[in-house]
């Protein structure tokens, strides 16, 4: 199946010495650098550490209150 290619295309496909459509596509889908290729996956590890944290943070405000609801009790001798 061939598509009508625009003038941008032909032009990049003649600068670059490319032979084909197909050479082209992948040149478009390929990242632009090694920094963009790393950081364009979802970071699964940097979600699941800030997970980790939020529940730590809550964790430790959920032990903050219980412990301060303790000290606002007075016990009566």
């Amino acid at each position: 199946m061939s598509r009508r290619l625009t003038s941008l295309e032909k032009h990049l496909m003649l600068a670059l010495r490319l032979k084909n459509v197909v050479q082209l596509d992948e040149l478009w889908a390929a990242p632009i650098s090694q920094y963009a290729a790393d950081h364009s996956e979802p970071p699964d590890e940097e979600y699941d550490l800030a997970d980790q944290m939020y529940e730590e943070a809550e964790r430790r405000w959920d032990a903050q209150q219980r412990f301060d609801s303790l000290l606002e009790n007075e016990c009566v001798n």
